[in-house]
């Protein structure tokens, strides 16, 4: 007699997510250290081996199974070194610069003179303490921040009060910066403010969550919230070495948000220097469930112009595509769906210069996991033999430094390629990449353009639901 398996699918809810007993019992269970995993999967091996029907089902197909882990050769990159305006530091080996930011100067740090506040009232005395810590901290870094203008208001959840307040402030004086405080995280508000000022005014704004749980944690969050709006009027923090000059990196995503029927929302982020620090971004609507994007070659033809009118009319000599969000099965209709497009406007733009450019697919979401002596691997691992495609040009990544668990690495999928540049070089601007990503003092798993295009995908696809105003498009409105 068999008795049938039902299997229910469920996921984390928002609210579960926001229990931290609840995310702390999953994640015991869910990061596995190193040591652990191999011991793991050694004895799921045992177990298959010393079953005969299973043996005997491999030989069948004629197949073997090792008895060991497969032992393959990789590389590693060097430490990268962080460049401030007074000084430079080593990334480190957990490639993590946050404890040695101290008094660094940033490399290009605005002055905030004009900017407002709106702040619920049982938050007011808490933000009075920590307007001061942020003003101190951001002095430190060479980032000047007047008093700003203070409203307050009962939170009653009135939408429509508070849609009024945002457009009275905003009508009646030019402002840098619109800051909402408010004693908890309150969905509807921060859709109502994220809309009003990327879209009705284009004004960068930041939603602030204080409470007397975070009364231990105010200097620490001064000195992010400090570096987060400076970049979003347009300042910069730091910078690595890039080994070529003339070079742009483009990062494009799609956010799907199964909370909205009607669209999807990609987007697309370009640099527009050769430090790789200042970015413009785009986007546009999919229809629900797409991936291919129709807009992304006319964005980047955009990009181009921008870039050009920075660089002293001289277009950029290098471009790579980093393009997130894409299946093993979904390559072949990327290359001719995107790829082909892009080529095209390309050749059309630069005419009788052969265009140096490369796309490459990168996915987060895999199941490969490299070890060293039972540790995880250091970051800057890169693995580009044995365990990547026979016939694809690929390698893996580990960029991060995890403190719990198994890291992941990240995949790198080249589809496309005519930069004349070696293959090492490829993977040295990739990790150098993930330095740069300016709301973390720290690698990331992915290039900092990928992030930044899923950061805007993800604050228009679920919290705005249309496309942002120009007048904004080369600020990072959306860390």
């Amino acid at each position: 007699m068999y008795f049938a398996c039902v299997f229910v699918c469920v996921d984390l809810t928002d609210d579960m997510r926001k229990q931290f007993p609840l995310m702390a019992a999953i994640a015991s269970r869910t990061r596995v250290f190193p040591n652990q995993r191999i011991t793991r999967l050694l004895e799921f091996n045992r177990n298959i081996c010393s079953n005969p029907n299973n043996m005997n089902s491999l030989h069948e197909w004629d197949l073997t199974l090792d008895n060991k882990l497969v032992e393959i050769e990789g590389h590693i990159l060097p430490q990268e070194k962080i460049f401030f305006n007074n000084d430079s530091v080593y990334a480190g080996e957990q490639a993590n610069w946050t404890s040695s930011m101290n008094n660094k100067v940033l490399i290009l740090a605005k002055r905030l003179q004009y900017w407002a506040i709106i702040c619920v009232k049982e938050s007011r005395q808490i933000w009075e303490r920590f307007q001061q810590i942020l003003i101190f901290e951001a002095n430190k870094i060479g980032f000047r921040i007047s008093y700003p203008s203070i409203r307050y208001f009962v939170d009653k959840n009135d939408r429509v009060l508070f849609n009024k307040m945002m457009e009275d402030i905003a009508s009646k004086e030019p402002l840098q910066l619109v800051v909402c405080v408010d004693s908890r995280i309150h969905f509807k508000r921060y859709c109502a403010l994220k809309t009003k000022f990327c879209v009705d005014r284009p004004i960068p704004s930041q939603m602030i969550v204080l409470n007397g749980k975070k009364e231990n944690l105010l200097t620490s969050l001064a000195k992010k919230l400090a570096i987060q709006i400076n970049c979003k009027l347009g300042g910069v923090p730091w910078y690595v070495d890039i080994p070529i000059e003339g070079l742009m990196v483009i990062g494009f995503d799609v956010c799907h948000d199964r909370r909205k029927v009607e669209c999807d929302f990609g987007a697309t982020v370009g640099s527009l220097d050769n430090k790789l620090t200042k970015y413009i971004s785009a986007v546009s609507k999919h229809n629900k469930g797409e991936e291919l994007s129709n807009d992304i070659a006319n964005h980047i033809c955009k990009f181009i112009s921008r870039y050009r009118d920075n660089n002293d009319n001289k277009y950029p000599d290098y471009i790579i595509i980093y393009r997130d969000g894409v299946g093993e099965g979904q390559i072949e209709s990327v290359y001719n769906h995107e790829v082909k497009k892009i080529k095209k406007k390309l050749d059309e733009m630069y005419k009788d210069v052969e265009i140096k450019m490369a796309f490459i697919i990168v996915n987060k979401r895999v199941n490969t996991r490299i070890f060293y002596n039972q540790r995880n691997p250091p970051c800057g691992t890169v693995v580009d033999s044995v365990i990547t495609s026979p016939t694809a040009n690929d390698f893996f990544i580990v960029s991060q430094h995890v403190l719990q668990g198994t890291v992941t690495p990240t995949s790198y999928t080249v589809i496309y390629n005519s930069l004349e540049l070696h293959e090492s070089m490829i993977q040295q601007i990739t990790y150098k990449l993930t330095h740069m990503y300016y709301n973390w003092s720290g690698t990331i798993r992915i290039p900092a353009p990928c992030q930044y295009a899923h950061k805007l995908a993800h604050l228009v696809g679920v919290y705005i639901g249309e496309e942002p105003h120009n007048d904004i498009e080369d600020l990072l409105y959306y860390l």
